[in-house]
């Protein structure tokens, strides 16, 4: 039966796309597709993994970043990583609450693909999409990365790359971020840098 005029509906109120005037701050969320490519790089290209975090960081201070996408993703933005054969795919929602504003960016595809065939994918995935799909912060993704390696290496077996010190752009974020002093971090492996950045966006 259809609801009559004025009937509240049961659950959240419906997310617009576009960011709310008053909004002033984005919490990147990622949906369970976003988190397998994520994944994805993490197996097949780690370096293209590091560009996608700085992404992430730069779509955290300004949603409204990267180009527009038109056609069926109308709503949609999008930024290259790496060697620009990696695409972000990602819209700014929001919901209004009597007390609250939720401005939301979320990460929808990454992925090595022509751009044709990235958007033919967020095409598929939208179609495929409930009505507000369940998705994961920031902090619980980094998290999930970050589990993954540590169950993936084996403490007898240590290799050159389990103890590469952490990349620049890492080291300046904790720096310049989360006010770690330069010359602490300097000393830290990828994975030590890694979860002091899980542990600072966790508080």
């Amino acid at each position: 039966m259809t609801p009559s005029k004025g009937t509240q509906r049961n659950g959240p109120p419906p997310r617009r796309t576009g960011r709310h005037p008053r909004a002033h701050h984005t919490e990147i969320r990622f949906t369970d597709a976003a988190i397998e490519d994520l994944f994805a790089l993490q197996k097949k290209n780690r370096p293209a993994l590091k560009w996608a975090m700085k992404k992430f960081l730069l779509i955290e201070r300004n949603p409204e970043a990267g180009a527009p996408l038109g056609g069926g993703l109308h709503g949609y933005r999008k930024l290259t990583v790496g060697d620009r054969d990696w695409r972000i795919v990602w819209r700014v929602t929001f919901d209004e609450t009597e007390h609250l504003i939720v401005d939301v960016g979320e990460i929808w595809a990454v992925g090595a693909r022509k751009d044709s065939e990235v958007y033919d994918e967020m095409r598929r995935r939208v179609a495929a999409l409930p009505e507000g799909p369940q998705t994961k912060t920031f902090e619980e993704v980094l998290t999930m990365l970050e589990a993954s390696l540590t169950k993936k290496r084996r403490p007898a077996a240590s290799s050159p790359t389990d103890d590469a010190l952490a990349p620049t752009w890492l080291v300046d974020d904790l720096v310049n971020l989360a006010g770690y002093a330069r010359s602490d971090v300097e000393v830290l492996t990828e994975r030590q840098a890694m979860a002091a950045w899980v542990a600072y966006r966790s508080r």
